[in-house]
Parts: structure tokens; C-alpha cells; sequence
């Protein structure tokens, strides 16, 4: 017994045409995005950065105003205590040559 099965078929030709039909569609929607939508996304993300670095550099600028307002505050309590002991250590001069002169 001989097996004939599949020896008078031909092989199958596919259509392509609609595979490049949907690619020529999805390059001419790529084109389109990247002429029209890239331009405006870009921009939004440029929008976003400047804003993000205003921002840091907001913060940066108050961070450094309160240190700078705790440095002075600090020092200002330093100059009044140094303040306080320099008039104490004048007094008590004033005291011990007023009871060496006499």
C-alpha cells in the first residue's frame, strides 16, 4: 500500500497584502505621533522639569533663610550672654579696684 496522501497538493501562497496594508498604516501613525504629539510631550516634560528645579531651588532658598535666621538668632543669644559676662567681669573689677584703693 502506497501512501498518496498530500503528494498532489500544492503549497499554500498566503496574502500579504493586508499584513502590508496594517504596516503602511502603522508606519503613517507613527509618523504622525512623532511630527505632531512628540512636540507637545517634550514640551510638557521640559514644563514639568523647569518646575521641579524652581521648585528644589525654592526650597533650597528657604532651607538656607531659616538656617541663616537660626545662625543669626543663635548668635544673637551668644552676643547677649557674652554681652551680660563682659558687663559681670567689668563690675567685678570695678569692685575689687575700688577695695584696693581704699
Amino acid at each position: 500500500m502506497k501512501c498518496d496522501i498530500g503528494r498532489d497538493q500544492k503549497p499554500h501562497q498566503p496574502d500579504l497584502s493586508q499584513v502590508d496594508q496594517t504596516c503602511k498604516l502603522l508606519d503613517e501613525k507613527d509618523a504622525y505621533m512623532y511630527k505632531n504629539l512628540q512636540p507637545l510631550k517634550d514640551k510638557k516634560e521640559k514644563e514639568y522639569l523647569a518646575n521641579q528645579v524652581s521648585n528644589g531651588l525654592r526650597n533650597i532658598m528657604h532651607g538656607e533663610m531659616m538656617d541663616i535666621e537660626q545662625h543669626i538668632d543663635f548668635n544673637a543669644s551668644g552676643m547677649d550672654k557674652l554681652h551680660k559676662m563682659t558687663d559681670k567681669q567689668a563690675a567685678s573689677k570695678d569692685k575689687q579696684n575700688k577695695l584696693t584703693e581704699d
